[in-house]
């Protein structure tokens, strides 16, 4: 139990239960819909913006959760399973209790966005509840996203229309075209783990009985929509840096060896995995780059 953990190793462990590396997923387009606003309005809300960061974190690291107990619960995740080792595997803590866990991080999401709520008003609130329902039913409930094929839209959503839109809103009280622009972009960058994870899983998946849309359309159409998401984000970064930054153009340009690199492993099956990592590292080349421009 975890009871028998020192207090530092019970950190470690539900730490590493939140999947830490993913974080910035949720973080940057907050920051990047912050601080477009603050460019809009010409000031910057500290307390909103914080109060929009802690949120989505929460809402991810809940979500990680429930996932990582449910799945477990499911018969998804065994020891063998290929990706990093799920805390429910572990056999420290039971499954169940992990799931608990996530359900009261969501539910502290919730109370955290109590600032948001109050500044937006209504579309802020329609858009928490649904994001706190999706976090639950990602993996839980009778229709789980993830089981269904529908985790690549809810990703999108999530982490890149809402992460920006949510803060830009509610210091301006308007949708810019340039927050859709970066959120599309950012919610696309942001499907590409979860897209390379279906594609390794895609056999682990089949036989668990998750309809993944790698699952339901094969290898060569995951491989297919990898690429795509790859190549959709840089057309969008481009865009974006024509329009308002052509000097920094070139700086997209430099990041097509690593991209192209990236759709070459697609075709060595063993190689897969490691592209999650250089996913989260061009996530964040693009974020910086855009970030530089927004300074």
């Amino acid at each position: 139990m975890i009871q028998a953990l020192s207090w530092s190793k019970s950190c470690r462990f539900w730490w590493m239960g939140v999947r830490p590396k993913t974080l910035p997923l949720s973080i940057c387009p907050v920051l990047l819909g912050s601080l477009l606003a603050s460019r809009e309005v010409g000031h910057f809300h500290l307390i909103l913006m914080l109060s929009a960061i802690f949120s989505a974190v929460l809402v991810q690291a809940g979500t990680n959760l429930v996932n990582d107990g449910m799945d477990f619960l499911k018969g998804t995740d065994t020891p063998a399973r290929l990706g990093p080792p799920r805390i429910s595997t572990m056999g420290i803590v039971p499954p169940a209790q992990v799931f608990r866990a996530g359900v009261w991080l969501l539910g502290l999401a919730g109370f955290v966005a109590i600032p948001l709520i109050v500044v937006g008003g209504w579309p802020i609130l329609l858009f928490m509840v649904a994001s706190l329902f999706a976090g639950y039913g990602y993996t839980a409930g009778p229709y789980p996203i993830a089981y269904i094929g529908g985790a690549e839209l809810f990703v999108l959503a999530g982490f890149g229309w809402g992460a920006v839109a949510v803060p830009f809103f509610v210091q301006t009280g308007v949708i810019h075209p340039d927050v859709l622009l970066v959120g599309t972009e950012f919610g696309l960058l942001a499907t590409l783990p979860l897209s390379l994870n279906n594609l390794r899983d895609i056999e682990e998946d089949r036989h668990a009985h998750k309809r993944t849309l790698a699952v339901r359309w094969g290898h060569r159409f995951a491989k297919c929509e990898i690429a795509a998401l790859l190549i959709m984000s840089w057309l969008l970064g481009f865009y974006w840096s024509w329009r308002h930054t052509p000097s920094r153009v070139w700086t997209l340009v430099l990041f097509l060896p690593l991209i192209f690199w990236m759709i070459a492993q697609l075709r060595h099956p063993k190689k897969i995995p490691s592209l999650f990592l250089t996913s989260l590292i061009l996530y964040i080349l693009f974020f910086l780059d855009i970030i530089s421009q927004i300074l």
